[in-house]
């Protein structure tokens, strides 16, 4: 039996960092909407999205953690000009467990592309 070729898999530029056991961080194709958005201003009261239409994918990162199938803190970045302006959020009972460093890692993994 011949095994199909699989897509070789995409690094995280989180991996040198330890999360506890069953957080991952996914990075969403677009700006959240939905349910999740409102999770996330759940999370951060003042998150806001900016100017008004879908920004660009190269002027737009957003990283969701997720810990038990719920999305517990993230991470956006959007361009602005030449700066990028970060907002960040993360549940209580997750800080200081090493998240906050994955998310900046990763965060700074993308941008150095």
């Amino acid at each position: 039996m011949t095994r199909a070729p699989t897509a070789p898999r995409l690094p995280y530029y989180h991996e040198a960092v330890k999360l506890p056991a069953r957080v991952r961080i996914s990075r969403l194709p677009g700006p959240p909407e939905g349910t999740l958005l409102t999770q996330m201003r759940r999370l951060n009261p003042q998150f806001a999205l900016g100017a008004p239409g879908e920004p660009a994918p190269d002027d737009f990162v957003c990283l969701v953690v997720i810990a038990g199938g719920k999305p517990v803190g993230f991470l956006v970045a959007q361009r602005t000009g030449t700066q990028w302006q970060e907002t960040q959020a993360l549940e209580s009972t997750w800080r200081g467990r090493g998240i906050e460093e994955a998310l900046q890692a990763e965060l700074r993994g993308l941008l150095s592309r």
